[in-house]
């Protein structure tokens, strides 16, 4: 299931567009990641709204599923979220559930929690008060599996 900007995926020109975009710094989202074992930890920070910066989480996010099906995102400076960027969580989690893995979310701003609250989307998320507890309950969830 696909939600968001594109509903049949982004096409090279899309992925290009946004490629660009983020080369010249313009995103309002910037996104870094690190290998905690064998979890990935991606930092946002910034706003993810309709817009490139939905584009680009999903498409960065999805390649991380091919290096590892354990994702957490660490959204502790993500400062505003709109309808979109909530989507792109929500595709973002079907993509992984998809192929046998998971997203979990980490550090969430008030906001953030807010907009999970009012939307029941805190019913679907694994959500943690911090990124190492997030990694730690994948590695608790594979040593009881």
């Amino acid at each position: 299931m696909t939600i968001g900007l594109f509903s049949q995926g982004p096409t090279d020109s899309h992925i290009r567009a946004v490629a660009r975009l983020w080369r010249e710094g313009v995103m309002a989202l910037n996104i870094t990641d690190n290998r905690i074992g064998g979890v990935i930890v991606v930092h946002l920070s910034g706003a993810i709204f309709f817009d490139e910066e939905s584009t680009f989480l999903r498409v960065h996010v999805k390649d991380l599923l091919d290096k590892s099906h354990q994702i957490v995102l660490d959204l502790g400076n993500v400062t505003r979220i709109d309808s979109s960027g909530l989507g792109t969580l929500v595709a973002l989690y079907a993509s992984a559930r998809k192929v046998g893995g998971d997203i979990r979310l980490a550090n969430l701003g008030n906001h953030i929690k807010e907009a999970l609250r009012i939307t029941r989307l805190v019913t679907v998320f694994d959500i943690f008060d911090s990124t190492e507890d997030a990694v730690a309950s994948f590695n608790r969830a594979t040593a009881t599996g």
